[in-house]
């Protein structure tokens, strides 16, 4: 086999194994680029919805921060619950009882989970909430808001959902790593 056949191989292999890596599915999930439009931001009480930051960011150089009552959403293309490998984000809340942080799914079919109340926690600073274990695996989700009501200054910011690669790709994968491991082997 052919050296030029061999770095193919290699190429082939190498851009096989890129598309088996969990895919993100929000846009600008950092607040870190300039255009919001993913992002919906609605105000329920006041006039300011949820505002980009710059003093206090988990990491980078910017959040997404409000002192009013305010809902931000985002929707995307269907993706089976089951299909999903991460959902996260960073929350840094003031600790008043009386200010409620929640979280709505929403599914194919225009259904909801409803709001889901995320637990306190009564430390300072950022904290990662894992919502994976709240998705319904059954059904395809489409999108998401996160509810802020109460008084303080809430900041949100590294929103990370990925999904997990699709079982085709990574058999493609495994071929493309026999062919060349035969391919080496041929030419050895």
């Amino acid at each position: 086999m052919s050296n030029l056949s061999l770095k193919l191989n290699l190429l082939l292999f190498f851009l096989v194994g890129i598309s088996c890596q969990a895919s993100t599915i929000l846009l600008n999930p950092d607040f870190e680029g300039d255009d919001l439009s993913a992002w919906e931001r609605t105000a329920i009480t006041g006039i300011r919805a949820w505002s980009v930051g710059t003093a206090l960011p988990q990491s980078g150089s910017r959040y997404l921060f409000t002192n009013d009552d305010s809902i931000i959403t985002q929707n995307f293309s269907p993706i089976l619950g089951s299909n999903v490998a991460e959902f996260s984000f960073w929350l840094d809340r003031p600790a008043f009882l009386t200010l409620s942080i929640s979280l709505e799914f929403f599914y194919t079919s225009g259904v909801s989970s409803g709001q889901i109340v995320i637990p306190r926690d009564l430390n300072a600073g950022y904290e990662q909430i894992d919502v994976l274990p709240l998705i319904d695996t059954s059904r395809g989700l489409t999108g998401f808001s996160l509810t802020k009501a109460g008084p303080g200054t809430v900041r949100i910011d590294n929103f990370a959902l990925s999904t997990i690669p699709e079982p085709s790709v990574f058999l493609m994968s495994i071929i493309g790593m026999m062919n060349l491991l035969s391919c080496r082997k041929r030419q050895v």
